[in-house]
């Protein structure tokens, strides 16, 4: 048996975007690798047809992809020195090849004016496109060439500059927003004319089609998001959108057609606030009515964690007369199905995660992307209950073919009223006569949660010998909205719970050297990190990454902080800054005596850099000892789709970090 190396993810393969073709036959989906010497990650349109995977595209640039018909797929891609020319001079276009999954050669099919995100077949005759526009030229893409032109000649001249007039001004993952919108289009599938639906001002949250007509919901933002959308129609014939609901009333997450009617998940929040699970309702498309459709109780945010996933998933899809959706169910995301009733049922209910999923009518088969026995995602079939589940995939069986992999083992402990879930991997070569270091791990959130997933990172310290724990304090996801409840509690319970957690591991397994232990966390997970070391000492070490240690920095910094701050603290910073400073750890920094790395990203907009700055700054002035890695150019999602030499590098410092005070 060999170890799990820290390198090893370079070889990973990761699924996504998985899609049945119209009437079914055969399915695609995409895979990314890391190539280390781009530094990035290729990505290829792979055919999974008569229980076999075939690779179809292979230049590594195939980012999305969309079924024009049963037998031709279409992919946006830059492939000619022209083209590429076009964008660095700051053109706003996209291409899209189409190939056939019999073979041949993909060849460019068209090309749209605009920065295409998403495009779908929405019938014979026209294509539904997502898009980005700039609020102050919202009609590029209708221009003339020149106008173009000259347009782009002064965006040019302001790249210097940056006007915030909005909020949020910027996004994590996407840079500077502001006047930016996501907008929704038709564009004539003969002609290829372009027709914008949505508004200049307007954010679009989410589409579907229902009878023929396009649906979406959007949010017009003058000087802040609210978060709150109205539902709008259209007749792609007729031409012009209606705004149907008009009450703004919803956070929408999603929405599909169902028997005439549109079905979104949607939440007010005025029950349990900005983390608050959405619930099913329904609009009807004559006279804009929104009517409760189902009272669920649960996550619908496949919210179980892993270092091993890079792209999209499908949250619902409707088939026959049931609507199929993704939930997080404790320790777990299932795949779940509604009936026209808003009964719910599980339908996949495994341990472990259901990443990415599509079913048809004229397949006998649910093909799933998931993540389960304690290996990397591959592909599964199972029949419409869910049942007689098979692997029909191996794409990343031979990666972890001799390595060891930890088993991990449940530790359920008492918390209160709670009964929480917990996990220990024993570390490679295991002696229950010999002592071992251990690093226990919190997930972020706190509206995440942790599953018996593969997650490498802590794999790879585990084949490096350490026990690795981790669990789901009172504030995780999957339990429902009682459980996940955490506005005005931040640094009490969660952090008492977690405390409880690591007691009631160093009494199962005395093996664990109480002189010898680390802790980690990003996000919510650094933040708790962070409050760890400023109340108490009995970690030997700490790397704490892509924190948050002082809620007052946060409000005005963070892409968030607006509203995710004043919903979790209960209060706003005018009112309640006191509140705020007494669960910031940089109040208690003068306590810190744990050595502790700081990880942090310069374009992490959700819990940016100056977080971390500030806790590491009152270290080095009190003289304990403290180490900052910064990574240029990366955002909060560094450990989960930063550059590949980027991520080796982090994988890198906290080892080194834990090792040089723990072994």
């Amino acid at each position: 048996m060999k170890p799990l190396e820290l390198k090893d993810f370079l070889q990973y393969r990761y699924l996504s975007g998985l899609t049945w073709a119209p009437g079914g036959g055969a399915a695609a989906f995409l895979v990314k690798e890391a190539n280390l010497d781009k530094n990035g990650y290729d990505t290829h349109i792979w055919i999974h047809r008569g229980g076999k995977q075939t690779q179809l595209t292979a230049a590594g640039d195939e980012t999305g992809l969309c079924w024009e018909d049963g037998k031709h797929i279409l992919f946006p891609d830059l492939r000619t020195d022209a083209d590429k020319k076009r964008r660095a001079d700051g053109e706003q276009f996209t291409v899209f090849y189409r190939i056939g999954i019999d073979g041949g050669e993909a060849l460019r099919a068209f090309e749209l004016p605009f920065a295409v995100t998403e495009l779908a077949v929405a019938d014979e005759n026209y294509f539904v496109a997502m898009g980005k526009i700039d609020v102050n030229c919202p009609d590029y893409y209708a221009m003339t060439d020149q106008a173009r032109r000259e347009t782009e000649k002064y965006w040019k001249e302001e790249s210097d500059f940056q006007v915030i007039d909005e909020l949020p001004f910027r996004f994590n993952g996407m840079g500077y927003i502001n006047k930016v919108r996501n907008a929704i289009f038709l564009v004539n599938r003969k002609t290829l004319e372009v027709r914008r639906l949505s508004a200049a001002n307007e954010e679009v949250n989410a589409w579907t089609m229902v009878d023929g007509k396009v649906c979406y919901c959007a949010e017009a933002i003058e000087t802040k998001m609210l978060y709150r959308q109205k539902i709008y129609v259209c007749d792609p014939a007729q031409g012009e959108a209606v705004c149907k609901y008009g009450g703004a009333e919803y956070q929408i997450e999603y929405m599909v057609g169902y028997k005439g009617k549109v079905v979104f998940a949607g939440g007010t929040q005025e029950r349990y606030g900005y983390n608050e699970n959405p619930m099913f309702y329904q609009m009807d498309l004559d006279t804009g009515a929104v009517t409760l459709f189902s009272d669920n109780p649960d996550s619908l945010h496949p919210a179980i964690g892993s270092d091993c996933r890079l792209g999209r998933t499908r949250l619902a899809k409707v088939c026959g007369d049931e609507i199929y959706y993704l939930a997080t169910i404790r320790n777990s995301v299932w795949l779940m199905k509604m009936d026209g009733s808003g009964a719910r049922t599980p339908v996949i209910r495994e341990e472990g995660s259901v990443d990415d999923f599509d079913l048809c009518e004229e397949e006998g088969d649910i093909l799933a992307v998931c993540l389960y026995d304690g290996t990397l995602q591959d592909l599964y079939a199972f029949d419409k209950n869910g049942e007689k589940r098979r692997k029909v995939s191996g794409l990343n069986t031979a990666i972890l073919k001799g390595k060891y992999v930890a088993e991990c083992e449940r530790v359920s402990f008492q918390f209160q009223d709670y009964d929480l879930d917990g996990w220990v991997l024993k570390p490679m070569g295991y002696d229950p006569n010999k002592s071992y270091p251990g690093i226990l791990d919190i997930h972020g959130g706190p509206k995440v949660a942790f599953g018996e997933t593969f997650y490498h990172e802590m794999q790879a310290w585990a084949s490096r010998g350490y026990f690795v724990f981790f669990c789901n304090p009172v504030g995780s996801d999957g339990r429902g909205n009682d459980f996940m409840f955490m506005r005005g509690k931040y640094a009490t319970v969660d952090y008492d719970s977690l405390m409880t957690f690591v007691d009631t591991v160093l009494e199962k397994y005395p093996q664990i050297d109480q002189s010898r232990l680390a802790v980690t966390g990003g996000s919510y997970g650094g933040y708790m990190t962070n409050w760890i070391i400023t109340h108490n000492h009995r970690f030997a070490c700490a790397a704490s990454q892509r924190s948050i240690s002082n809620w007052l920095s946060f409000y005005g910094y963070s892409d968030l902080g607006y509203n995710f701050n004043v919903d979790q603290m209960n209060t706003t910073i005018f009112e309640g800054a006191d509140k705020m400073w007494n669960v910031s750890p940089m109040k208690y920094a003068a306590n810190i005596q744990t050595p502790t790395l700081f990880i942090h990203s310069d374009e992490d907009y959700r819990c940016p850099l100056s977080e971390g700055l500030q806790i590491y700054t009152s270290m080095v002035d009190r003289g304990i000892p403290t180490r900052m890695c910064i990574f240029k150019g990366e955002n909060h999602e560094l450990s989960r789709s930063g550059r590949p030499k980027h991520r080796m590098r982090r994988l890198n410092e906290i080892t080194a970090w834990i090792e040089k005070y723990t072994k």
